[in-house]
């Protein structure tokens, strides 16, 4: 064994991390979490809970390892670019990959552009969900309009006698209260994060030859792997009613289309929890409820026809054809919540019922509605759904979401908003049609590509707008880089490319490229990307 310390400050991993003193063999599977699990890592952390050890090695020899992220991008599924030699001394993550990368990212990275900011002076335990501290995933532009949120990179800086100076003049015009509140907040972060020593690492023998560390990582990434909450509840529901053990594995199978999606009986769980009004937080006790048991029995074919007739909506209508481009599984829920109530085991109809169903999801992923309190969410929206249709019954109450929404938003009021183009695989989807991503595996994907190169841009001296939504479009990603770096010439193809007044700006910044006539292109063209999307959802 090394001399690897076996309790270890969160801070001084993530150093490490950065040093290239951990990191991940190549055999490792790719990032999976969602900006919700990193943010319930963090609130775990902060409250004092274990959040189980690190199984590292140290090889005696140089093997092919990858470097953790510092960027990661929804869907990417990705480790990093390129597989490299090892760094001398180096210990291998065999086992912990999706919280280290987490904490990474964290403090040093982005995750969809965004860093992780603290609110500081959000009370803890304030009852808005099952979280206790206010961690966000914010552009830098939404953090800076207030100052109670702090980048954790910078927090985790802080020296113990600096805090309170920190939060004065951060939070100068705020009462004493709030200021003592921040400090509380502040501390207990500093503590949790850069004083105790919350990482527990667990060291194989660096003597093992690569085939017995290969089985290690088998055992401890398939068959050893604890089981969840979610996984208990499904066995004890399991227990209790004997046959929905192959009934929800069907209704999965029906939800992940054969790989397009990532469903599991988590999802199914929490739904049946929401549409029988038990709400929609994991707990055992609502298994001892004979009257849930009897209904989920009851209507489980209601439920499966429901589900079946809305991936199919989702699919045609919503144009979301893959994982890459549904936001959050649990947004579908109070779609199904609402089929179920109106006995729609057919799917909406078409025209304006779709229509608000449309609007409601994609709203609710431009505006992360489930990014925070998550189970919170699904029971008011649940209520929602519940009293309108007790006043208009067959009809989607997207006027009482969309001011639900905008009240959780808090930016003025429930509109399409120009920042929501950023959300690049989002717009394109929709402008394309709905794109369906071949696996991966096959060696081919959807790339986010510049119709004007980068490198060309940067040649010619431009600098604006460079990455803005009017010059994206979706490539393959074998024509991509047979592209390279290449002009766009009169045969590219991208959306807009039919509005005569975008093919003579587009022809123009061809045939003469500077910065104005680049720019004028953009704009045009994310002017008819964002009425295309506006109208998409009904919305102006």
């Amino acid at each position: 064994m090394g001399e690897l310390n076996p309790t270890q400050r969160i801070v001084d991993v993530v150093k490490s991390i950065e040093r290239k003193q951990y990191q991940l063999p190549s055999i490792q599977r790719p990032f999976v979490w969602e900006q919700e699990q990193i943010l319930r890592l963090l609130d775990s952390i902060m409250c004092g809970y274990p959040i189980g050890a690190v199984m590292v090695w140290k090889p005696s020899s140089t093997i092919r390892c990858r470097a953790f992220l510092d960027r990661y991008n929804s869907g990417d599924r990705r480790l990093a670019e390129l597989p490299a030699p090892m760094e001398r001394q180096a210990h291998m993550v065999l086992d912990g990959q999706q919280r280290l990368q987490s904490l990474f990212l964290s403090f040093t990275g982005r995750y969809d552009g965004k860093r992780v900011y603290l609110k500081v002076d959000a009370p803890p335990n304030d009852g808005d969900g099952d979280l206790h501290f206010r961690f966000e995933f914010l552009a830098d532009e939404e953090a800076a309009a207030n100052r109670a949120y702090v980048q954790i990179g910078e927090l985790v800086a802080l020296k113990v006698p600096k805090i309170y100076d920190f939060v004065s003049s951060r939070l100068d015009s705020v009462d004493a209260e709030a200021r003592d509140r921040a400090v509380e907040v502040v501390s207990t972060f500093v503590d949790a994060f850069a004083m105790r020593e919350a990482l527990l690492f667990q060291e194989i023998d660096e003597d093992l030859g690569y085939n017995d560390v290969l089985e290690v990582f088998e055992r401890v990434n398939s068959g050893g792997t604890a089981l969840s909450k979610s996984d208990l509840l499904f066995s004890t529901l399991t227990l209790k009613l004997p046959d929905m053990e192959e009934r929800f594995v069907k209704i999965v199978e029906e939800l992940n289309d054969g790989g397009r999606h990532d469903f599991n009986t988590d999802f199914v769980i929490k739904t049946a929890f929401v549409i029988f009004g038990k709400k929609a937080k994991y707990d055992y006790a609502k298994l001892n409820d004979e009257t849930f048991l009897g209904r989920l029995a009851k209507d489980f074919k209601l439920l499966q026809e429901v589900v079946t007739s809305l991936r199919v909506w989702l699919d045609g209508s919503a144009l979301i054809k893959s994982r890459r481009y549904l936001r959050s599984q649990l947004a579908v829920i109070p779609l199904i919540d609402y089929l179920m109530l109106n006995n729609k085991r057919m799917g909406p109809d078409e025209g304006e019922e779709s229509l608000r169903m449309r609007q409601y999801l994609y709203m609710a992923f431009f505006s992360r509605l489930f990014s925070r309190a998550p189970d919170s969410v699904l029971d008011q929206i649940h209520d929602i759904i519940v009293e309108a249709h007790k006043a208009a019954p067959g009809v989607f109450p997207i006027d009482e979401l969309g001011a639900f929404m905008g009240r959780r938003e808090k930016k003025g009021g429930y509109q399409f908003r120009d920042e929501y183009l950023w959300d690049l695989d989002l717009v394109l989807n929709i402008v394309d049609g709905g794109v369906l991503e071949i696996p991966r595996k096959r060696g081919w994907s959807l790339e986010r590509d510049h119709i004007f190169p980068q490198n060309q841009l940067k040649i010619a001296g431009v600098e604006k707008d460079v990455h803005d939504v009017g010059n994206f479009r979706l490539l393959g990603k074998v024509r991509n880089i047979s592209k390279s770096d290449t002009m766009p010439d009169a045969d590219t193809e991208f959306f807009g490319k039919d509005d005569s007044g975008l093919r003579e700006i587009f022809d123009a910044a061809r045939a003469n490229f500077t910065q104005a006539n680049f720019s004028k292109f953009v704009e045009r063209r994310r002017g008819l990307i964002r009425s295309k999307v506006a109208g998409f959802l009904g919305m102006t």
